[in-house]
């Protein structure tokens, strides 16, 4: 028996640190428990800008940049249509 995923749970993770920064990152889990996060980006209230760190740099974006890449990151980790072939696949062995 073949054990495939059937289901796809994607959260927003949000929190704030003592300096008033905003992180948000996405996280997608299917029903076999697999978890996948994305790139956690961050919100400087005081200078109203978004960023992301690399290799210890501050690198700045704009919001549509973190939307597109979370939305993106969903799609790149849990693509519907892998979803569906699994289960295809599956039936047609029987489960």
């Amino acid at each position: 028996m073949r054990t495939i995923p059937h289901k796809i749970t994607a959260n927003i993770k949000h929190y704030k640190d003592k300096h008033n920064c905003s992180y948000v990152s996405l996280e997608a889990t299917d029903s076999l428990g697999r978890v996948k996060c994305s790139k956690t980006y961050r919100f400087d209230a005081k200078k109203r800008t978004w960023f992301f760190m690399r290799d210890g740099k501050r690198v700045e974006v704009t919001q549509k940049h973190v939307y597109e890449a979370l939305v993106n990151t969903y799609k790149n980790l849990t693509s519907i249509e892998d979803l569906v072939s699994e289960n295809l696949g599956a039936a047609e062995e029987g489960y």
